[in-house]
């Protein structure tokens, strides 16, 4: 009598938590459900474990970029990234809203084309404005190790012009 006395102690919280996780399977599931769409939606997760934490943040640098579609359907992806680089450098449009809206457009495009090819982004860093932003949308779109050792090159090659102060 002893013996399964013993037994059931064994058994009992097992067979306990089997039973509330039946009963309750339903609720399981949703609560799972909602912690995976909250964690999925979320933009910056905190882990603590053993006195150290974890922190992922997820930032959109630009919220701009979309996949764009061929501009001309007779030319290779090289030759067009080639084009739109140099468009993105001459372009001269008079609107401020027209000229930034198209230089947009350029650089989603630039950097879609720059993945896409998978463009050396060490040749993009040194090339001219184009590139640069090429790089700088592709390090956007899918960052690499490397990216930060080609913005600094990249950086040392930019020369800012600055607006007219009564621009804003």
């Amino acid at each position: 009598m002893k013996d399964v006395a013993e037994i059931l102690k064994a058994v009992a919280w097992p067979i306990t938590t089997v039973i509330v996780f039946f009963y309750l399977r339903h609720q399981l599931t949703f609560l799972v459900a909602s912690v995976i769409r909250r964690i999925s939606d979320a933009n910056k997760l905190k882990f603590r474990f053993l006195g150290l934490t974890f922190e992922m943040a997820s930032q959109l640098a630009r919220t701009s970029i979309a996949p764009t579609k061929k501009t001309k359907t007779d030319e290779t992806d090289a030759d067009e990234f080639v084009r739109l680089a140099g468009e993105y450098q001459d372009l001269d449009i008079q609107g401020t809203k027209e000229r930034v809206a198209k230089r947009f457009e350029l650089a989603d495009r630039l950097g879609d084309l720059a993945v896409a090819l998978n463009l050396p982004r060490a040749n993009l860093a040194k090339g001219n404005e184009g590139y640069l932003v090429a790089f700088a949308t592709a390090a956007i779109l899918q960052p690499m190790p490397d990216d930060l050792k080609n913005l600094r090159t990249a950086a040392s090659k930019v020369k800012f012009k600055l607006p007219p102060i009564g621009w804003f």
